[in-house]
């Protein structure tokens, strides 16, 4: 009986450590970081345009 509670407190831990440890998704992270750039560069792009035909129709 005492095996068994030591096995599955073991396996508790296991689990736990699974969920629990960080993801190694460094590549996936800075390809989304790339793109939120691009999308911020092209929104600002976008602003500027609208501000230079907004001054330009008064």
């Amino acid at each position: 009986m005492t095996a068994g509670i030591g096995l599955f407190g073991a396996f508790t831990a296991y689990l736990a450590s699974f969920f629990l440890s960080p993801r190694e998704d460094s590549d996936r992270e800075a390809e989304v970081a790339d793109e939120l750039r691009r999308i911020r560069e092209r929104l600002d792009r976008l602003e500027g345009a609208e501000r230079t035909e907004a001054s330009g129709e008064g």
